[in-house]
């Protein structure tokens, strides 16, 4: 289906609801975002700091190194509980691209993962910079965060399932992508000697298991990673690691994921956020009765969405929802753009990306003297302009008018 159709479709559906949005991206240099998880260490007493970077490209400065483009940029990770530095981490790495249009892309991105490692349990300070060699600029943010224990069952600890690309690279960032016919994920396994358990990687959908995998007395701390083949049909999955023990389960983790088309799939959401970005493209009586369904029967949420995608389905007689989609597409554009929100899809400047496509001009003007940082968004196909301006000077920008 041309995309052009599409997007008449989706602001057809939308025009009604749009009315309802409201809330921002930065026009300064999103250099990087950032997602901090854990995981079992080596011993039983500490845990493993793992963080998720993605720098990208609009904050680095690159030299072209034909046939590429490099840059390269310092990261430091620095842990600190009241004001003594219980751990640090310097890392110099780089990013490669092949064309100059890459270099100044906020979809394009260094996706890194550092890890401190052995980190006794408690409430600590984080400091992550990133310094681009180039330009030496440097970049930072701080968090307070709280460390746990992960507790040994029968003497087996499992981390969280954490996404991947083909190419090793994570995607926690991500809430959609194509992977090509197969689905990449990890895990961290912690076994205390001398024991050791069956590992079973798995892809289940409700209570079958569709493809799985075993190994074989694992009795050492082992950083997962698996590839295994796509489930055939659209619709929710679920990523799994469970550690057996005389063939008895003794731990599981699972992470749920949903195939949304052409061999792509987004992180399951929860079923009253699924709900809300549909508000953005529907108000009629279908928002109505899903709304009821979180209210009286929320195990049919899922079910009355795909009833509300496949009436909406542009080719019936095809295996792909084009319309679906597309959807599903802008949603996650809008995740990895505008970062200032949790989630993109949220900020004015999303929710427009959502039910308009993208602009076929925008006009920024983040630094002039005497004024509010601003941007307009234009389109032709239907003729609209949206005005977005920054009125806290924090980077969240507002929609504050469109014609």
């Amino acid at each position: 289906m041309p995309r052009a159709v599409v997007f008449t479709i989706l602001i057809i559906i939308c025009a009604s609801a749009f009315a309802q949005a409201s809330f921002m991206d930065n026009l300064g240099k999103p250099v990087f975002d950032n997602k901090i998880l854990y995981a079992p260490s080596d011993n039983d007493s500490t845990t493993d700091i793992e963080v998720y970077l993605s720098i990208f490209s609009t904050g680095l400065q690159f030299i072209r190194q034909r046939p590429f483009y490099r840059a390269e940029f310092d990261v430091l990770i620095a842990l600190y509980s009241g004001d003594e530095l219980v751990a640090k981490l310097g890392v110099r790495d780089s990013l490669i691209v092949e064309g100059y249009s890459e270099t100044n892309s906020r979809d394009v991105a260094a996706d890194v993962v550092y890890t401190l490692e052995r980190i006794p349990p408690g409430e600590y300070r984080i400091l992550i910079s990133v310094l681009d060699i180039e330009s030496k600029e440097k970049f930072s943010k701080e968090a307070d965060i709280k460390v746990p224990i992960f507790k040994r069952v029968s003497a087996v600890a499992l981390g969280p399932i954490i996404l991947f690309d083909g190419g090793g690279r994570h995607r926690e960032h991500y809430s959609g992508y194509p992977i090509g016919d197969s689905v990449f994920f990890g895990t961290t396994i912690a076994v205390n000697p001398p024991e050791s358990v069956d590992i079973v990687i798995a892809i289940e959908r409700g209570d079958s298991v569709i493809v799985a995998d075993t190994l074989f007395a694992i009795s050492k701390y082992t950083r997962l990673r698996a590839a295994m083949p796509l489930p055939s049909g659209l619709g929710a999955f679920r990523l799994t690691t469970a550690a057996l023990d005389g063939g008895v389960t003794i731990a599981r983790v699972y992470r749920d994921v949903v195939l949304s088309g052409r061999n792509a799939y987004r992180i399951a959401v929860d079923p009253h956020e699924a709900v809300e970005q549909l508000s953005l493209i529907e108000s009629g009586s279908e928002l109505k009765a899903l709304r009821n369904a979180l209210k009286n029967s929320p195990e049919s949420v899922d079910s009355l969405i795909e009833v509300f995608w496949a009436e909406k389905d542009p080719t019936p007689s095809t295996e792909f929802n084009e319309l679906r989609e597309e959807f599903d597409r802008r949603v996650a554009l809008a995740n990895v753009r505008f970062r200032e929100s949790h989630q993109g899809w949220r900020s004015d400047r999303g929710r427009v990306l959502i039910v308009y496509g993208e602009p076929d001009e925008v006009e920024s003007h983040p630094f002039e003297m005497g004024y509010l940082a601003y941007e307009i968004w234009y389109y032709n196909n239907p003729r609209r302009t949206f005005y977005f301006e920054d009125r806290h000077s924090d980077g969240t920008y507002e929609l504050i008018r469109q014609e």
